[in-house]
């Protein structure tokens, strides 16, 4: 058991260490002003999240600054107050992964039992905490984006300096494994290529996707930085569910069903996908404890195969090469065989086996050099099950972890 208890609590070491890796973690700072504009030293900020209700606070120094670091992405209330002054509260204030917010806050002179609420303000989509170019796929916008896909990696596609090429997505024209994925703060990139690894979220479980490009922190590395955030429990139970169905009946024949004249009620023609799968998140503890787990399941039944391949005829097994358009000459004496044929003495049973083990019979139609053709189609089918669960709890105010 020691070993084990070892290893255990070097592991929670670890994860309780401040974070070597790339965050995902915000900030949010500004500055408190006073009704004349001058700067306002000692004021309580207190910034809540609006989910989960659990808070943190800073007081301003000498120059009205103030600064709340280590976030999770999610929206929040910015609330300021002082002896002297109304108390404000701005809300809806989003935080981005990974990013670095300004929210100055204006007070007005009156009793803090008075609660200014400031709700209306419009976000600022200019970045000026930054140089670097970062666009991004929120919950709302991977939910209702047409794409014929629950994978992550076809919504990538849709930032600017990401597209699709014949060996996978490129970024700034450049390969894939030239990109840095990072998952909740973690790497999550697979095999040598630097692709997503198989253990991508499902769509569902994402909270929002992120496309690092051009003079962004160096602690992402690589050609482009994708930082992915992943679902947490809040306040209040919410659950989804969904279930799509994709059939034959709805779809031309593909290229392969029509060269070969794969008609509407073959076997082969039964080509269906169904995918299904559901969520739920909400409070162990209110304030303090939150889950998160989800759940997509697909079946998926395709076709594959349908390219033609050159293979030798029946004759050429043989050794008759009568009707190819080639000439078969005697390796031994250089001079062209009778009528185009190799004697049965000659040709090699075991050549002949190995033969049949490489090419298939021909099944189309010959070619003018004598060669056969074959074309095989293949029902596919693929199971996949994916699971995602998440538990954050919230030790102290300045505390955090999660599993």
């Amino acid at each position: 058991m020691r070993p084990l208890l070892s290893l255990v609590l070097a592991t929670l070491a670890v994860a309780a260490s401040p974070a070597l890796a790339q965050t995902t973690l915000g900030t949010i700072r500004g500055t408190v002003y006073d009704p004349q504009q001058s700067i306002v030293p000692g004021a309580t900020v207190l910034v809540a999240d609006e989910a989960t209700g659990v808070s943190r606070e800073a007081t301003t120094d000498a120059q009205g600054l103030y600064e709340i670091p280590d976030l999770r992405p999610g929206t929040y209330t910015v609330t300021a107050s002082l002896s002297g002054f109304k108390t404000v509260q701005r809300t809806g204030v989003v935080l981005r992964p990974a990013n670095k917010i300004v929210v100055d806050v204006h007070l007005e002179v009156g009793g803090l039992e008075d609660v200014v609420q400031v709700t209306a303000e419009g976000q600022n989509n200019i970045t000026l905490e930054s140089q670097a170019i970062a666009r991004g796929l929120d919950e709302q916008q991977l939910r209702d984006l047409p794409r014929n896909s629950r994978d992550i990696q076809d919504f990538l596609v849709l930032n600017p300096n990401v597209v699709g090429g014949f060996d996978a997505i490129q970024f700034l024209g450049g390969r894939t494994y030239g990109a840095s994925y990072v998952q909740d703060g973690q790497p999550s990139s697979a095999g040598i290529f630097g692709e997503l690894s198989n253990a991508a979220p499902g769509l569902d479980a994402i909270a929002e996707v992120q496309v690092l490009s051009n003079s962004y922190s160096a602690e992402y590395g690589g050609l482009a930085g994708v930082v992915v955030s992943t679902k947490r429990g809040a306040n209040q139970y919410h659950a989804t569910s969904f279930y799509d169905f994709n059939a034959d009946e709805l779809n031309a024949r593909t290229y392969a069903q029509a060269l070969n004249g794969v008609s509407r009620d073959d076997p082969n023609a039964d080509t269906h996908d169904h995918r299904y799968g559901a969520s739920l998140g909400g409070p162990i503890v209110p304030n303090r404890t939150f889950f998160f787990g989800n759940y997509e399941g697909s079946r998926l039944k395709a076709l594959g195969g349908g390219a033609q391949a050159i293979v030798p005829s029946a004759a050429m097994r043989n050794g008759d090469f009568s009707g190819a358009s080639f000439i078969i000459r005697d390796p031994i004496t250089g001079e062209p065989f009778p009528d185009n044929r190799i004697p049965a003495d000659r040709l090699d049973p075991a050549a002949q086996r190995i033969m049949s083990m490489f090419f298939p019979e021909p099944n189309g139609t010959p070619l003018s050099s004598g060669y056969g053709t074959y074309r095989q189609i293949l029902p596919l089918e693929r199971i996949r099950d994916r699971v995602d669960g998440r538990i954050d709890h919230e030790l102290t105010n300045d505390d955090s972890l999660f599993v």
